[in-house]
């Protein structure tokens, strides 16, 4: 066989094979930090469920893009995500918009006697990780027409969350929370996360007309100069072993 058409053959069958190489073989240790099951189709286009903690499988899918570049969505009834995910990067993803029901982040859990309802739209710039405990987010959430229930029934308007890289605390998100117009109950603070453990601050402040919802908010926090300040601190956990 003449050199040449061997190295052809050669490279023919390498492509055939890195073609059709299955999703169950790469996906693991490409994306070091989270876990998979039921892994199915090639790298170039297939579907597996995303484990988190504390939470039920998310069906995920891609598909090759072009270039170093893969587009990633995740749909359930709860949220709806996508965005691209490039093999010289492995420890980010970008372009990250969709919606997400604030059901799904478990918010209530931190309110006992009040349940937040409504849709976060998220745009998402970037978000770098390193397992077990290095998070940095570029970009924003938007809980528009955000209201509660329960306890108190009341509308918080629309409430933003700027998330940026922290200055002072390498691998770390600062978020900064601030209701973006002047409800009945207003909500403002921050918080700090690296996907290991959190820190949060908030300060829910009536109108001046409302004082009366300080005396069925007070269970949930300290009272003060108006208004009821939470503070949580924890666990998330984000990094499966």
């Amino acid at each position: 066989m003449p050199k040449r058409l061997l190295i052809v053959f050669v490279i023919l069958v390498a492509l055939g094979i890195v073609a059709t190489l299955p999703a169950r073989l790469v996906l693991p240790s490409a994306t070091t930090g989270f876990q998979f099951q039921n892994i199915e189709g090639t790298i170039w286009s297939g579907q597996a469920q995303l484990r988190l903690p504390q939470q039920a499988p998310l069906p995920m899918t891609w598909q090759w893009s072009g270039g170093f570049i893969w587009h990633w969505s995740v749909d359930s009834a709860d949220l709806s995500l996508d965005g691209q995910w490039r093999i010289s990067d492995r420890h980010s993803v970008s372009k990250v918009s969709g919606q997400l029901d604030v059901d799904y982040l478990d918010i209530a859990q931190w309110l006992v006697v009040i349940w937040p309802v409504g849709q976060i739209d998220v745009a998402i710039e970037t978000i770098r990780w390193q397992a077990p405990d290095w998070l940095e987010i570029q970009g924003r959430l938007v809980w528009g027409s955000a209201a509660i229930e329960g306890l108190v029934n009341e509308s918080l308007g629309d409430i933003e969350v700027v998330m940026v890289p922290s200055a002072s605390s390498p691998g770390f998100t600062e978020f900064v929370i601030a209701s973006s117009a002047s409800p009945a109950l207003s909500v403002s603070g921050e918080a700090l996360t690296n996907g290991d453990r959190y820190e949060v601050r908030l300060v829910l402040t009536p109108d001046e007309n409302r004082r009366e919802l300080l005396r069925y908010l007070s269970v949930l926090g300290q009272r003060g100069d108006g208004a009821i300040t939470l503070t949580r601190s924890g666990q998330w956990g984000i990094f499966n072993d």
